[in-house]
This record gives structure tokens, sequence and C-alpha cells, in this order.
């Protein structure tokens, strides 16, 4: 019987348990390994999430089905699939033997209650609860869960982050004609239905008086389009004082072209040194006034932030300000009590000039203004007030009486040369 048994499955073959059986002892239980992708020590690896998550590169929402966004198995740093190769720091939990990490640069977290829903900056998941749900920096309000407080690499007041995309340009200037190479644009907004976009440049100068503005070609479903067009403006002497206005705008067929990011250059700027590598796009209103350099490969933010402090030798303060993100140094300025306040001390002068985010600008050119303005207003007339809150300049000037036996007692010669008194408050004794 039990021959007739053996033969039966010889000439049918191995059953199910068997195969599988067999299946097994070929693999010796290995496991399918995991794809890492490793950016600046990050070990990315692909992860479903089973909340609602936000890309801490892009700050867009991470959407789709199945794997949908990449996470560092170390650090837990989560991002778009296609934002996570334009990570700019390196992974804070790789071991770098010993502590290397800037004081300045440290985050000063602080127990936190939020009044609406919010998301963790790092990992990118709802700060869940009623009261204390996270952490906020109060230098640079980031906020951050508890739990991934010790992730969170050192870089308050470095904004790491890309909303936009980023542009490859090359500016130069060659006599009286400005040059710019628009070469190619990466991890671009996605604008349509279909989570492409159909980008194109559109340039022109600022103040815009002759309304000239040249485009480039637009690229159809692209988030990293390459252009490689060059575009020429001829100056005048007088277009120093101009910026270059850079834009990328989304082509629709049937509706309003969509905004997708801007920057600009300064046209004094790009005379002294011109403009070559990878720029960050930005919104609307920070693109008309200055432009952040995407730092280079090697290049660490914390160092890239110390460099730009030499915006001193000459440069725009606003610009080179807007490059680092915000700075905490001048809060010195602002300090309340007077006798802790920067330049309020004895050394006054001197202590605002040895101050290490002022040490190294030229006095000297700011006094000869020739150093450019980071702002201009516009003004229409002597009395526009365009520039101030319309809240501040609506309200209905309430003047304090004054004392006037106090007011005769003060020496009135110290007023002379005035071009203007108050005759209510001079008293002729």
């Amino acid at each position: 019987m039990a021959e007739e048994d053996a033969n039966s499955l010889d000439e049918n073959g191995p059953d199910l348990n068997t195969k599988f059986g067999l299946r097994l002892r070929g693999r010796k239980g290995a496991l399918k390994k995991k794809n890492v992708y490793n950016i600046k020590d990050h070990c990315f690896i692909p992860r479903f999430f089973k909340q609602p998550t936000f890309c801490s590169h892009c700050k867009d929402f991470i959407w789709g089905f199945g794997k949908q966004g990449y996470q560092c198995q170390v650090c837990s740093f989560v991002v778009h699939k296609r934002c996570h190769e334009y990570v700019t720091f390196t992974c804070p939990g790789v071991d770098k033997g010993p502590d290397s990490d800037d004081t300045r640069t440290r985050h000063n977290f602080k127990v936190h209650t939020y009044a609406s829903p919010t998301f963790c900056d790092h990992c990118g998941s709802l700060l869940y609860g009623v009261l204390h749900q996270g952490m906020k920096c109060s230098a640079c309000d980031m906020n951050v869960h508890k739990r991934c407080v010790e992730s969170v690499p050192n870089l308050c007041g470095c904004d790491h982050t890309e909303r936009r995309g980023r542009i490859q340009l090359k500016i130069t200037c060659t006599g009286s004609k400005l040059v710019v190479e628009v070469k190619e644009g990466r991890n671009m907004i996605p604008m349509d239905p279909n989570g492409l976009s159909d980008p194109y440049v559109k340039l022109k100068l600022i103040p815009d008086t002759d309304g000239v503005k040249k485009k480039t070609k637009t690229i159809k479903a692209s988030l990293n389009p390459i252009w490689n067009e060059t575009i020429t403006f001829e100056l005048k002497p007088e277009d120093k004082d101009r910026r270059l206005l850079i834009e990328v705008w989304d082509w629709d067929r049937t509706s309003r072209n969509d905004f997708m990011g801007s920057l600009s250059f300064g046209i004094s700027e790009i005379l002294k040194s011109p403009a070559d590598g990878w720029f960050k796009l930005l919104t609307q209103e920070e693109g008309e006034f200055y432009n952040v350099p995407v730092p280079e490969e090697g290049v660490d933010l914390v160092v890239l932030k110390t460099q730009q402090q030499r915006y001193v030798n000459g440069g725009d303060l606003m610009f080179q300000i807007q490059q680092c993100g915000k700075f905490k140094e001048p809060v010195a300025l602002l300090t309340k009590n007077p006798t802790k306040r920067l330049g309020c001390g004895p050394r006054g002068e001197e202590d605002i000039r040895i101050h290490p985010f002022y040490r190294r600008i030229d006095w000297d050119k700011i006094e000869a203004r020739e150093v450019q303005p980071p702002f201009k207003p516009k003004i229409k007339h002597r009395k526009d007030v365009s520039n101030f809150d319309k809240q501040f300049t609506s309200e209905k000037t309430d003047l304090t009486p004054t004392d006037k036996l106090f007011m005769m007692n003060l020496d009135q010669t110290e007023f002379n040369g005035f071009s203007f008194l108050n005759p209510e408050f001079v008293q002729h004794v």
C-alpha cells in the first residue's frame, strides 16, 4: 500500500505543501531587502503613511496610494519621492565623531499648545492632542513632536526648504548688454490636475517703465524642464538702479496662466559679480526684492550662513539677510532693557562695530552712499503715506495737553534754528 502511494506521488508530482517547503529551503528564510537611497547621509526608504502627512522639504501634501513618500531610517525626515534628492542638509543622526554642532544654530524648543491643527515640520504628521501637543522654537517658529526634537538638525535660522523648486541661471553683463542664460528647472511645483506643469520663464526689468518683457519656450507636462535659452537686454546708464525680475509661470490653454515662482537680481550687483548657479523660486512678493541661492554640493548650510554675513563689503543688506533666513543677532538692538540693549552702553558705537554680526561692515561705503539700499519706496508726492499701514495713518491725532508752568521753566533758546516751532509750546517770558 505504501509503495502504491509513493508511486502515485512520483506520477502526479509533489503536492503544494512539498513545493512550499522546497521554496523555503531554497531561500533559507531570507527577506527581500528594502531599497535604500543615500542622500547627504540620509537613508531614505519608500514608506506607506497611515495618516495625512506633509513633505518636510517642499511643505506640500504627500498624496497617492501605496508607498506615497520616503522617510529617513535614521532621523525620520519625510519627503516626496520627487524631493528626496534635493535635501540640502546632512542627516543629524550620523555619527561625526566629537561634538561638532554649532551652538549658534541650535533650536530653542519650548512646549507649546496649538489652537488649530498643526503638522510637524520634521516628520510631517499631525501634532495630536488637546494641550501641549508639541514643541515650538522661539527663534524660528519651527513646530515638531517631542519625539522628533532629538532628530531635528541644528539649522535654526537656516531655511532648508524649497516650496517652489529651483532654477539654474547664468547672468553676466558685458558692456551695455545683460545676458541671461536660462538653463533648467528642478522639482517645480505641480499646477495641473495630472500632477505636472507647463512652465515657461518671463523676464523683465523693474520698475517696468517701457513694458519690455521676454519669454522662453513652454515645456509641456514637466516638473524638471530644460530650456537652454539665452536672452539679452540692452542696458541704459540709468538702469543700474533697476532689478532683473525672473518669473516662472504655468501655461494654461483655457484659463489664466498660474504663477509658479520668482526671483530678482539688482543690476548693480550683477555689474560687480555675475550670478551663476541654482536659485530657489520664491513667492511673487519676495521675488521682487531678492534671490536665494541653493548651496553647492558639499557646502554646509551653517557654513553658508556664516559666509553670507560678508554682505557688509558693499552688498545689499536685505538681499543677504534673506539669503540666510532669519538672523537672531539683530534682536540685541530691540532689547527692552536699555542697560542690556546693544549700542546703549558707555562704548555704544564701538560695541556695534565689533559685534560679530556687524564687524565686517564697510561703514565708509555706507557713508559715501555706495551701498545699494535694500528697498526703495515709491513716493508719489511729499505727503504720500501709502508705504505705511492704513490703520496707523487713519488714526486721529490726539496730542497730550502740556503743563504751561512746566513749559515756562524750559530754556526756549534750545529750539533756535528749528524749521518749525509749535506756537502753543513757545512761551515768551
